[in-house]
C-alpha cells in the first residue's frame, strides 16, 4: 500500500517531522552547493575556452555565444532549485505548525475529559460522605435514646426500691416494736426508736441527694439532646463541625458511669440493712 506525501506527515510525529525537515535541508543545501561547485567550474572552463580560442573570430563569435547560452541555463537552473528548496521548507513549517495544533487541541481535549470524570467522582465522594454523616447522626441520635430510656428504668426501679423498702420497714416496725410495759424496756424502746429515726433520715437525706443527682443527669441528658438535635438540623455539608459532634460510646461511657454512681449510695445502705 502506498501513500503520498501528505499522508506520510500526517502519521508522522512533530519530532520525526522536524528530524525529516532537518534532513531534507541539508540535503538541499549539499545539492545547492555542490550545483553552484560545478556552475564555478563551468563558468571557469568556459572563460578558458573563451580566450583559448580568441584568434579566430567566427569560431570564438559562436563558441561565445553558445557558453553565454549554457551559462544562462545554469543560472536558471540554479533559481529552479533555490525556488523549489524554498517552497519545499514553506511547506515542512506549515505541515509542522498544523500537527503541533492538532496535538495540542487533541491533549486539551483530554484534559477536559479528565477534569469532567474527577468532578464526577468528587461529586459521588460527596454524596458518599454525605449518606455516612447521615447514618453516624441518626446512630448517635438512637444510642442517645437509647440511654434517656435506660436512665429513666433505672429511676423508676429506684423509686420502686425505695417505696418498697420504706414500706418493709414501717411494717417490720409496727410488727416489732410495741410499747413495753416496764421501765427497761421503755429505754431499748427509745434507743431503738431513736436508732430508726436516725437511720430513717440518713436514708432520706442519701435519697434526696440520689433524686438531685437524677434529676441533674436528666437535665444534662436532654441538654445532650437538645445539642444533638440542633446539629442534626445544621446544613450536612459542612464537614468541618462533624468533629463536634460526641461519639456514641463516648456518651454511653458517661452516662453509664453516671448512673452507676448514682446508684450506688442507695444499692449500699439496702446491702447494709439487710
Amino acid at each position: 500500500m502506498q501513500y503520498t506525501s501528505s499522508q506520510l506527515i500526517r502519521n508522522q510525529t512533530p519530532e520525526d517531522l522536524i528530524q525529516s525537515y532537518s534532513t531534507q535541508k541539508r540535503d538541499n543545501v549539499s545539492t545547492n552547493s555542490m550545483m553552484q561547485t560545478q556552475i564555478k567550474h563551468s563558468i571557469e572552463l568556459l572563460k578558458s575556452n573563451l580566450i583559448s580560442r580568441q584568434t579566430v573570430s567566427d569560431f570564438t563569435n559562436r563558441s561565445h555565444d553558445q557558453l553565454v547560452y549554457q551559462l544562462f541555463q545554469l543560472q536558471q537552473k540554479v533559481h529552479n532549485s533555490q525556488k523549489q528548496f524554498i517552497k519545499k521548507e514553506l511547506y515542512l513549517q506549515e505541515q509542522i505548525l498544523q500537527t503541533q495544533k492538532n496535538f495540542d487541541k487533541t491533549m486539551n481535549l483530554m484534559k477536559i475529559n479528565y477534569q469532567m470524570q474527577i468532578e464526577d467522582l468528587n461529586s459521588e465522594l460527596k454524596v458518599k460522605d454525605e449518606e455516612i454523616y447521615s447514618l453516624n447522626l441518626q446512630l448517635q441520635q438512637s444510642n442517645l435514646n437509647k440511654i434517656e430510656e435506660r436512665l429513666y428504668s433505672s429511676q423508676q426501679k429506684q423509686k420502686s426500691q425505695t417505696s418498697e423498702y420504706l414500706n418493709t420497714e414501717s411494717s417490720r416496725m409496727n410488727s416489732q416494736l410495741k410499747m413495753p410495759r416496764s421501765s427497761s424496756g421503755v429505754s431499748k424502746y427509745q434507743k431503738e426508736l431513736n436508732r430508726i429515726k436516725l437511720q430513717t433520715a440518713e436514708f432520706a437525706q442519701k435519697f434526696e441527694n440520689e433524686k438531685n443527682q437524677i434529676q441533674t443527669d436528666i437535665a444534662i441528658l436532654k441538654n445532650q439532646k437538645q445539642i444533638l438535635q440542633g446539629y442534626l438540623n445544621f446544613n450536612k455539608g459542612q464537614s468541618t463541625d462533624r468533629s463536634q459532634y460526641n461519639s456514641p460510646i463516648k456518651l454511653n461511657n458517661m452516662m453509664t458511669n453516671r448512673q452507676s454512681s448514682s446508684s450506688f449510695g442507695v444499692k449500699e445502705y439496702f446491702s447494709r440493712k439487710q
